[in-house]
């Protein structure tokens, strides 16, 4: 197995971004509280938290992208709201961070983000809690959350502030424009549902819906529960496209699907009418795509006897690549050294050719692969369960999935890393054991530097020494304290010495001094180093 420098640094960013020290916790446990305040116990607090991405551009403004977070499952206590500048995240990441746990006039929020990642893309959004406007209105439980009410009328029109109200006949609870402007309302226009994201502003909750597709207003057909069969297309497979499709004041009376093939140039829009089967259910069919390079694209249309219609947005379909796949693989712990490492991976074969899962890792800059079997999960068949054993300090773990079926297909996907973290006073040094050539910048620039990789504790000062071969010293490129809280720290050298000149080809020796600044002790770690160009 080879794994690219390029890809290897990418995973390493990510990893040496992860901040250990902190206390990772759920977005219910910032949010949940009995106290009458309604502030987060965590007030005030530096935490680590992950979560989907369920709304975007709250109020933003200049170079903000303010935006709401919640954990998987959804539901009460599980949302929040996270005042961010620096990063750009779309509905649907998955992202960790750290932050602060703040009180902004009684609205909880995670305030000054550092060390944002982006696990995933794409993922379902979390299902709406489901409530009543007075609860809505009234109850702490939903401040953040993505919320939802059903058949509530208009009970107030559009403030100066952008701000209306609903009823569903519990108690009114305002409807308010953070995100998107609904438009012209009027007393007593009534709802299907409305939906969106709970923020406290002014000593008032309030629903923010994120798009028109947050509003069904009464008369409008409903289209909802968008599906295909097979979930996983193969080749030359025909596909279904169904739909719940309903009017609770009428009767349908069209439902189309516009469709395109995406290949090599972009396809042409087709529309057809779709056919109802018993229970809401209206269906058609796809041809089979021959080439797993294409794609489907479409949307659909209803419309009622009154000529109300709506549209939902763009659905693709993808042509799964291989009998077998890897839909997710994630850590489920962060061990400290000599502590396992869990993982759980979602590999699926539609065809259940008798499946056998393995883990595939290796370990720092080595080529030596280990394989460690995977259970299948007893509550999912298409979840698998590894352990990866415990490993030393600075570490670093680059972790794949090995699968193989009864057809003695094999399918390996290199996927992501994790480095263990310096929680003891040592010093650890480690470099890519070939040279490398600053000569060379303009014909091999992916080889003009060395990257050096030293970790230590944090709190710790480190100091970085390069010597020649003859033990003079040539550069100190490194004199501080280690501040990581994983203690992972990198340099890349250019090959220069302290006056910026390049140095010959031949052997340098790269000396790592870490002190503990409590009791002064010393821990030292050395490496070679390498300036020199391909034998002829």
């Amino acid at each position: 197995m080879k794994i690219w420098k390029s890809s290897r640094l990418i995973l390493l960013v990510l990893i040496m971004l992860l901040p250990a020290l902190m206390s990772a916790v759920s977005v219910y446990e910032i949010q949940y509280t009995d106290d009458s305040s309604g502030d987060s116990p965590l007030y005030g607090q530096t935490i680590t938290v992950s979560g989907i991405v369920t709304a975007t551009g709250y109020y933003s403004s200049g170079n903000s992208n303010r935006f709401f977070i919640s954990d998987p499952e959804g539901g009460a206590w599980k949302g929040v709201f996270c005042f961010n500048y620096d990063y750009i995240v779309e509905v649907g990441d998955e992202v960790e961070f750290t932050a602060t746990v703040d009180e902004y006039f009684g609205f909880t929020e995670l305030s000054n983000l550092n060390n944002l990642n982006i696990l995933s893309t794409g993922n379902p959004v979390p299902e709406p809690v489901e409530a009543t406007t007075h609860d809505i209105a009234n109850e702490e439980a939903y401040e953040g959350c993505l919320v939802k009410v059903s058949m509530a009328e208009v009970s107030g029109t559009p403030n100066n502030y952008g701000e209306w109200y609903v009823d569903d006949s519990s108690g009114e609870c305002q409807i308010d424009d953070g995100i998107y402007s609904y438009g012209t309302v009027h007393m007593g226009d009534q709802f299907y549902y409305v939906m969106g994201v709970v923020d406290y502003n002014f000593n008032e909750y309030g629903i923010n819906p994120r798009s028109a597709a947050d509003f069904i207003a009464m008369g409008d057909p409903i289209i909802e529960s968008v599906s295909t069969n097979p979930t996983f297309p193969t080749v030359d497979q025909e596909i279904d496209v169904l739909a719940s499709i309903v009017d609770y004041d009428g009767i349908i009376t069209s439902a189309d699907i516009t469709w395109r093939v995406m290949s090599e140039t972009t396809g042409n829009w087709h529309t057809n009418q779709m056919s109802p089967i018993p229970g809401d259910i209206y269906k058609y069919t796809l041809d089979g795509l021959a080439n797993r390079e294409y794609y489907y694209e479409f949307s659909i249309a209803a419309e009622d006897n009154d000529g109300n219609g709506v549209e939902t947005g763009i659905t693709t379909i993808t042509i799964i690549d291989d009998s077998i796949f890897l839909d997710e693989i994630s850590l489920m712990n962060t061990p400290l050294a000599g502590d396992s490492l869990l993982v759980a991976a979602v590999v699926i074969d539609p065809f259940m050719a008798n499946l056998q899962v393995s883990l595939l890792y290796t370990r720092d800059y080595s080529s030596d692969e280990y394989l460690v079997p995977m259970m299948q999960a007893s509550s999912d068949v298409n979840l698998w369960l590894g352990e990866i054993p415990g490993q030393s300090s600075g570490t670093e773990l680059y972790i794949g999935i090995y699968a193989v079926n009864d057809s003695m297909e094999v399918y390996y996907y290199d996927q992501l890393s994790y480095l263990y973290p310096v929680k003891d006073h040592e010093a650890i040094l480690k470099v890519e054991p070939h040279p490398f050539d600053p000569y060379q910048r303009d014909t091999d620039p992916d080889n003009d530097t060395m990257q050096i990789e030293f970790m230590a504790q944090r709190g710790d000062r480190a100091i970085m020494r390069i010597y020649n071969s003859e033990g003079k010293l040539m550069l100190t490129p490194e004199n501080k304290v280690i501040i990581s809280n994983n203690g992972y720290n990198s340099y890349e050298w250019d090959g220069r010495d302290k006056n910026n000149e390049l140095l010959p080809w031949g052997l340098y020796i790269c000396h790592l001094e870490v002190m503990e600044q409590d009791s002064g002790d010393l821990k030292t770690a050395q490496v070679p180093i390498i300036i020199g160009g391909p034998l002829k």
